[in-house]
């Protein structure tokens, strides 16, 4: 059985999982980035106090290969705080993010306990 908790909205506050029942939750997000030759990719899961609960960071593959990089922890949360996962790089140029190749982008939360 799945409970759906609403835990994201489109439309009001979207960057956020807003964290409807208190417990411990796994979280965990993938995405890929665009090939570039120049330096390194990040990704986190940040609480509304601005605490990073998590970082992974991965260097480039090269000019030609896209970057995957995916994250996971598992955190205890209260009903009414919030996480968002940041996405940062320092190529010294923008990149975007690829759509299904290898990992599309996306956010998951799930809670495993109270």
């Amino acid at each position: 059985d799945f409970k759906d908790d609403v835990i994201h909205s489109t439309t009001v506050n979207a960057h956020r999982i807003e964290i409807n029942t208190s417990g411990k939750y796994a979280l965990h997000a993938a995405m890929t980035f665009t090939a570039n030759a120049t330096g390194t990719r990040y990704v986190a899961v940040k609480n509304q106090a601005g605490t990073y609960l998590t970082i992974s960071e991965v260097p480039n593959n090269g000019a030609s290969v896209a970057v995957p990089i995916k994250i996971a922890t598992a955190y205890s949360l209260t009903a009414g705080n919030w996480v968002e996962v940041v996405v940062f790089q320092d190529s010294g140029g923008a990149l975007t993010l690829v759509v299904n190749q290898p990992y599309y982008a996306h956010v998951e939360a799930w809670l495993i306990g109270t």
